[in-house]
């Protein structure tokens, strides 16, 4: 889906696009076998909602902590499902927010037994498969940095009751100050001056 040129939608033109891309995901099959996971994984579940973390690549746009909990909260409020499915690119942060979602109330769950790395060909499966399950959510909370949880969301025609979050500029001066504090840190040892 491509806007030409630096095009801007009003509100009800992108209401507009963003139904054209649903019906045009609504159409969209997946390879059998990601169908069948992602059937075997929302059987018990009819009723969920979403929580997309992307912090590999993503990083430096990564919202506070704080932020995540209260859009969180407002998305239950909102729908009123304590379900919470989880996706992650990393198995560590998935596991992190398991516990502190249940701490909350939630009751979080995530599809992807095995931790693959994103080099990892396989990867790829288990990237789609989150993906189709994000987009069976009624509503959900990512990174505004994420294509791939917006995608969902329009998918699942809950663009409204989904909460994108920002890292704000505090957030993205302190992800760049420890970016160069630990490039500082590391400068001797990656040109081997330890080792004259």
């Amino acid at each position: 889906f491509v806007l030409e040129g630096d095009r801007k939608l009003t509100p009800q033109q992108r209401v507009d696009f963003n139904r054209r891309r649903q019906y045009e995901y609504s159409n969209l099959h997946l390879h059998p076998g990601i169908e069948e996971r992602v059937q075997s994984a929302t059987r018990q579940r009819e009723r969920f909602v979403g929580l997309h973390l992307r912090y590999t690549d993503r990083s430096a746009q990564a919202p506070w902590d704080f932020q995540i909990t209260k859009a969180l909260k407002t998305v239950r409020e909102r729908t009123g499902i304590t379900e919470l499915f989880i996706a992650s690119d990393t198995p560590d942060k998935r596991d992190e927010w398991m516990q502190r979602t249940l701490k909350l109330g939630f009751s979080p769950w995530h599809a992807n037994a095995e931790s693959l790395s994103r080099s990892d060909p396989r990867s790829a499966w288990t990237a789609l498969e989150d993906w189709r399950i994000l987009s069976k959510a009624r509503g959900a909370v990512y990174f505004s940095a994420s294509s791939f949880a917006e995608e969902a969301t329009v998918a699942a025609g809950t663009w409204s009751e989904s909460i994108p979050l920002d890292a704000g500029p505090v957030r993205l001066a302190v992800v760049k100050s420890a970016k160069l504090m630990d490039y500082a840190r590391t400068y001797p040892r990656r040109h081997n001056w330890l080792n004259r």
